[in-house]
């Protein structure tokens, strides 16, 4: 993983954290408590139940290590969050999604990337560079 990336995965998990996020480790999902970076530069998430890895408990995971991704909401989701009305956000943000201007998420007001952080939806692009995992494909497997 090149710097760039981890920083922006860094970052990602960051805001992510006080929100609950469930992340898939080996197949199974746990919820995400905090992140943070080791001395060496390795990313870690630490998760709110321990994670039995080759038969050891683990509650701090290196990213790289043991492949984990996040389980998030496209953005594509927002337009039936504002069309059914259950996220409020300014009328600026809203303009942005209904124009599908996904690049411009990033200069809207903080308080509504914080609330699309809190509805864990992928403003950084995860999923389609694969550290993140579509909520809705998930769900549809699951029903299979």
């Amino acid at each position: 993983m090149n710097s760039e990336l981890q920083r922006q995965l860094e970052i990602a998990l960051c805001n992510y954290s006080p929100y609950g996020l469930k992340v898939i480790v080996k197949d199974e999902e746990y919820i995400m408590k905090s992140c943070f970076v080791t001395g060496n530069g390795n990313l870690h998430i630490t998760t709110t139940t321990k994670a039995w890895i080759d038969n050891w408990p683990k509650t701090s995971l290196n990213i790289t290590t043991y492949g984990i991704k996040l389980i998030l909401h496209p953005l594509s989701d927002l337009i039936k969050e504002i069309k059914h009305n259950r996220l409020k956000l300014s009328t600026s943000t809203i303009d942005v999604i209904k124009n599908r201007d996904w690049g411009l998420i990033r200069v809207s007001p903080y308080l509504d990337v914080q609330k699309l952080f809190e509805g864990h939806f992928d403003v950084f692009g995860l999923i389609n560079q694969g550290y993140a995992v579509d909520i809705n494909e998930l769900t549809k497997n699951k029903q299979s």
